[in-house]
């Protein structure tokens, strides 16, 4: 089973175009883990009819209130730490429409012949644009200081991955999460590694 964990808040905009981009590219051989971390708005409920409508196998965890991306997260791993079995693949991505499907079958690939898979913009073929320069900035010399520690990831801050539960199920990584917002990828990395799992990158546009 292939699981697509969706951390979102207010993306009531973007839901729809994130489901149909999954759905043109998989089909219907996947399920959706739909984090909803306290949304103000109709998010919940326009993916709820979404996946009625596309025929997409929606599982929704619901925040009560806004906690932030550690916490969606932790309890999105929970989850699949709870009910996903070995050899299953999860896929962690925004709910905003910035990455795409096409890059999630990548993944996917990857992670066929390894533990853990990451979309990187700092591999050859992997850009960004759009992006502030400060945030571009940031993001690549907080790769570049925790690359010290594991040099096989380069992109530390991307978000965007393929993991077997195995690995998830096996560090219970959901425990160790203690970072209540974007910090929270690294430390899923920084925990994970430490469990000597194999590791792939793949360019991220």
């Amino acid at each position: 089973m292939i699981y697509f964990l969706l951390p979102c808040y207010n993306e009531e905009k973007s839901v729809e175009a994130v489901f149909r981009d999954i759905s043109e590219k998989f089909g219907k051989n996947f399920t959706v883990l739909l984090i909803d971390d306290g949304s103000a708005d109709k998010t919940a409920p326009l993916a709820d009819n979404l996946s009625t409508k596309l025929g997409i196998s929606l599982k929704l965890l619901t925040h009560l209130e806004n906690r932030g991306l550690g916490a969606a997260l932790r309890t999105g791993f929970r989850w699949i730490c709870e009910n996903a079995s070995e050899r299953d693949i999860v896929i962690t991505m925004d709910c905003d429409a910035t990455h795409r499907a096409s890059i999630a079958k990548k993944l996917i690939e990857a992670v066929e012949s390894c533990d853990i898979a990451v979309a990187s913009r700092y591999v050859p073929g992997g850009f960004q644009k759009g992006v502030p320069f400060l945030r571009r900035q940031a993001s690549f010399l907080v790769s570049k200081f925790f690359s010290f520690f594991d040099s096989r990831v380069n992109d530390w801050s991307s978000g965007f991955r393929a993991y077997r539960a195995g690995v998830l199920k096996k560090t219970e990584i959901w425990k160790k999460i203690k970072e209540k917002n974007f910090p929270a990828q690294m430390e899923i990395l920084f925990h994970l590694l430490k469990s000597k799992p194999s590791v792939r990158e793949v360019p991220l546009e």
